[in-house]
């Protein structure tokens, strides 16, 4: 598919863990909790090891489907391992993260990752940085950036990058 397109950006991003339905769909959230976000994570570490992508999108999704459906989501830390792992991925794969900021239209209090992800992926050498809004509609793009400006800024960034076919432009934040 990446070979029939001239793209700006190829973005990569896990909805699902393997043989298992999407995470948009509440029935995946009825096996045991733990399971299921070890099983989504593990998927997240695959995808940053192997995938033909620019940038890794909404790192830790899950919990904005988790809290859709109001299953409760503890925050990264019993997943440090496996995140983590992926994050490294990323780094040593010269890779990038977006910052999601779609929970945040739905009401939620932070956006894909958390800021302590963000925090862990600038300490383990991460300087690949974007931000997205997720927008589906025209009404969203944008929407929430400037919390995903502070949220880098805080996280210790001082740039982010946009992609034009493909190749990198650093942007001073």
């Amino acid at each position: 598919m990446l070979a029939a397109g001239d793209f700006d950006l190829v973005i990569g991003s896990a909805h699902y863990a393997h043989g298992m339905r999407a995470a948009w769909f509440e029935d995946y959230f009825d096996q045991p909790l733990e399971d299921a976000y070890e099983a989504y994570f593990q998927q997240v570490v695959d995808l940053a090891q192997s995938g033909s992508f620019d940038v890794l999108a909404h790192v830790d999704l899950i919990k904005r489907d988790a809290r859709k459906f109001g299953k409760p989501y503890d925050g990264p830390g019993p997943y440090a391992d496996l995140i983590r792992a992926a994050l490294t991925a990323l780094v040593e794969r010269g890779k990038g993260m977006e910052i999601n900021t779609s929970p945040l239209r739905r009401g939620q209090p932070e956006p894909c990752p958390s800021m302590e992800v963000l925090r862990w992926y600038h300490e383990l050498g991460g300087e690949i940085l974007t931000v997205g809004s997720d927008a589906h509609v025209p009404q969203a793009v944008g929407s929430h950036i400037d919390v995903a400006l502070d949220m880098a800024r805080a996280a210790g960034f001082t740039r982010l990058v946009t992609f034009h076919h493909r190749e990198m432009a650093w942007r001073r934040i």
